[in-house]
């Protein structure tokens, strides 16, 4: 997968149609396309390019997959989300529902060069 920096792709579209050109049948049809190409990039899944942290108060994961989750306390710690409930397995100790303020996920497995 490759990504892109939408953002910029739609400035740079919409750059080239704002210049100042004739009014010509191309120059409309010109126009007219890129604005179709700029919904059709605004209407992609965005993908975060690195992972962020999430406070729990904007939203909870939706999957119960491990996450890397920041504690009241301050800890890091790896933790899921089940069933309305955080469970973390700390380095010494087995935490059922941890107040948890944040979360982020997992980074990708690493898979050598390919």
């Amino acid at each position: 997968m490759r990504l892109i920096d939408a953002d910029a792709l739609i400035s740079e579209l919409l750059r080239g149609i704002n210049a100042d050109t004739d009014r010509s049948v191309q120059t409309e049809f010109t126009k007219s396309l890129c604005m179709l190409l700029c919904k059709a990039i605004e209407i992609q899944p965005t993908i975060d390019a690195e992972p962020h942290w999430i406070p729990c108060s904007e939203r909870l994961p939706e999957d119960d997959r491990s996450k890397v989750v920041t504690l009241a306390n301050g800890i890091t710690e790896v933790g899921y989300y089940s069933n309305g409930d955080w469970w973390c397995i700390g380095d010494t100790v087995t935490l059922e529902n941890p107040t948890v303020i944040a979360w982020m996920p997992l980074p990708e497995p690493y898979r050598g060069e390919e």
